[in-house]
């Protein structure tokens, strides 16, 4: 742990995040991750995810997992 410090803003590896398993929202509609892979594609990415660093180093997502899924459709490799 310790490899990230608390508000700074890094481009993460989406290969390196993992779902948050508290997650309330199981569903993501197809249609809306669309929408929103458009917008990013087209006005970049508004607002970065927020993350936590567990002890064993592993990466959860905290809040958006939608923009997460919207980033690999487009397949990119990093956010924000």
């Amino acid at each position: 742990m310790g490899n990230y410090e608390c508000g700074k803003l890094y481009d993460l590896a989406l290969t390196d995040l993992t779902p948050n398993p508290d997650q309330p929202r199981k569903v993501f509609p197809d249609a809306e991750i669309q929408v929103l892979a458009d917008s990013i594609k087209e006005k970049g990415l508004l607002q970065p995810i927020l993350v936590k660093e567990l002890e064993d180093g592993q990466i959860i997502i905290v809040s958006g997992e939608r923009r997460v899924t919207a980033h690999r459709r487009l397949n990119l490799e990093t956010i924000p």
